[in-house]
């Protein structure tokens, strides 16, 4: 069944979007304290939400959503990187001139992944990404407090 899941050509994209938007994620929190639990939390959902999808979470995979959700779900994945890349540059241009980054800068970045994580469930929704992802939200909401 995982063979069947990676040899068509939508498994082994969606694949390649989940891993390249935890890459970037973790890039963007820059995991350190906190956000390193936040970091772990989000590539934990992201990874629960493709095995769910694929039926590899131990349950048969949900039905397929329709297209105006997928699409929704990919609009809010890019946003949300969008948006974090956008914070993260602010707070390492901030550290580059000597000011400290303000914890403003930190939350964006947070809110950004979380439309990531909100965005990967609409494309593909499974009970194990939600489940993981409400894990991944509690996580979230205690690094944006500690920061």
């Amino acid at each position: 069944m995982f063979t069947d899941t990676l040899s068509s050509p939508q498994g082994a994209l969606s694949l390649a979007v989940t891993v390249l938007a935890a890459v970037l994620g973790v890039r963007l929190l820059a995991p350190r304290g906190a956000s390193g639990l936040a970091a772990l939390a989000y590539v934990a959902s992201l990874a629960a939400t493709w095995l769910g999808r694929a039926g590899l979470a131990g349950s048969p995979p949900p039905p397929e959503p329709a297209t105006p959700v997928r699409l929704a779900g990919a609009a809010l994945l890019v946003f949300g990187l969008l948006a974090a890349g956008r914070a993260a540059q602010a707070r390492a241009l901030a550290r580059a001139r000597g000011a400290p980054a303000s914890a403003g800068t930190g939350r964006k970045v947070l809110l950004g992944l979380a439309l990531v994580l909100a965005g990967q469930l609409l494309r593909a929704p499974s009970p194990a990404g939600l489940a993981v992802g409400g894990v991944a939200a509690v996580a979230f909401a205690w690094a944006a407090w500690r920061a």
